[in-house]
């Protein structure tokens, strides 16, 4: 259930019914679960270990906060940590007018511009809009391949080009400048905008995104492969997904596999170590 006193915007904790006694509420929205917080916010979960829910156990806590300075105070939000202070629609969402798609004309509520040192907002994207979650692959490339069939033709960019014999599925999408060698298959999938594909490769169920480029003779399937990654000749990919910049070995043949390059997971945990070790140092 979401309460709205406005059509896109709604500060979080005030339904109580005495700032707005007149409410719109919904049973229809549904959590797309994307958060933006400040830095104190993430210190603030990692110093309490009873948080273990953004939506269930940090959100109403910091919708209380907006006007429970006694709960600030005991939860270590002082004015240092607060300092600084943007209100988060001056900093996120410098106009709100270009984003509604109604005619109405009901200013924003007061307290958006209330000030507060706790702000919690939401978006409420217009019913005009496409708004999809996904939380598993399968999930995504349904959700692609659903978007796909709601594009008008014609199904490959007229920037991009195609070889001799190629074919693109009224299932799928090509964008813009595009590469297709000759038999290239495409079904059910979408392709992003400067991509290439070897001649006589396919491409079944799968989403391939920027810059990316396959080799000849390849085939990948249910498969995701982030921008700039370099798929070599007589590939075979079955359920894989890719990272960016990724290089996949001529010939290789896998399946169900995340393909990543490890220094990236060593850059990372080496930065982890480090952030840790300042921490240390400071206290």
């Amino acid at each position: 259930m979401a309460v709205s006193p406005s059509p896109l915007l709604v500060r979080a904790g005030d339904a109580n019914g005495t700032r707005y006694p007149r409410m719109n509420i919904s049973t229809t929205l549904q959590d797309a679960h994307v958060y933006i917080f400040k830095k104190w916010v993430i210190d603030l979960i990692a110093r309490n270990g009873k948080i273990s829910s953004l939506r269930t156990d940090l959100l109403p806590v910091l919708a209380k906060m907006q006007w429970q300075s006694n709960l600030r105070k005991r939860e270590g939000i002082d004015e240092r940590t607060l300092l600084h202070f943007t209100p988060f629609l001056t900093h996120v969402l410098p106009s709100v007018d270009h984003l509604s798609t109604t005619t109405s004309s009901v200013p924003l509520p007061v307290n958006l511009k209330t000030d507060s040192p706790v702000s919690v907002s939401l978006f409420i994207a217009p019913p005009s809009t496409y708004t999809f979650r996904a939380n598993t692959i399968p999930t995504y490339l349904a959700l692609n391949y659903h978007r796909a069939l709601l594009v008008p033709d014609p199904r490959k960019h007229p920037s991009s080009k195609a070889g001799a014999k190629s074919s693109v599925g009224q299932d799928s999408l090509v964008a813009e400048n595009c590469v297709l060698g000759e038999r290239v298959q495409i079904r059910k999938s979408v392709i992003a905008q400067r991509v290439a594909i070897g001649s006589r490769s396919s491409v079944r169920g799968s989403i391939i995104m920027t810059g990316v480029s396959i080799g000849e003779n390849s085939s990948l399937e249910g498969c995701v492969v982030c921008a700039g990654a370099k798929v070599g000749d007589k590939v075979k990919l079955v359920d894989c997904m890719v990272a960016a910049g990724y290089i996949v070995e001529e010939g290789l043949k896998l399946s169900k596999q995340n393909l990543v390059q490890l220094d990236e997971l060593e850059d990372e945990d080496r930065d982890v170590e480090e952030d840790d070790d300042e921490d240390e140092n400071d206290e």
